[in-house]
């Protein structure tokens, strides 16, 4: 697939590589939910804790496979500024806003993140 089979695509150039993100296929999903099954427990709402999980696990490279296009392999994962991988994520759920949902349902299923019990203060 290219960039013209998309109605909409996001553009970057990561260390002056030219690479680009769309709205995820279902391939792209299954990948993402391997991925990030791999992580184990992380705190899902903190966009650092993520980012350090997938550093730590050697992970980083392999979620921008997933998500951008191009030749991202030559692109440095740990060399990608902030302001670039705030971007990035940005875009990310902009471009997937509905299948954000769908993928969380996914992802339960495949991870199953236990609910964190309510601290109970004794009366």
């Amino acid at each position: 697939m290219d960039k013209s089979d998309f109605n909409e695509v996001k553009e970057y150039n990561l260390q002056g590589v030219p690479v680009w993100q769309h709205e995820l296929t279902i391939g792209q999903d299954i990948k993402l939910a391997e991925l990030v099954s791999k992580l184990g427990d992380v705190d899902w709402k903190n966009l650092k804790a993520v980012l350090s999980a997938l550093q730590k696990d050697a992970l980083l490279g392999d979620f921008l496979e997933v998500i951008l296009e191009g030749e991202v392999s030559k692109i440095d994962p740990l060399k990608i500024t902030n302001s670039q991988v705030s971007e990035v994520a940005q875009d990310f759920f902009e471009l997937n806003g509905t299948g954000i949902e769908s993928f969380k349902s996914l992802f339960n299923r495949v991870v199953s993140i236990p609910e964190v019990p309510e601290e109970r203060t004794e009366s």
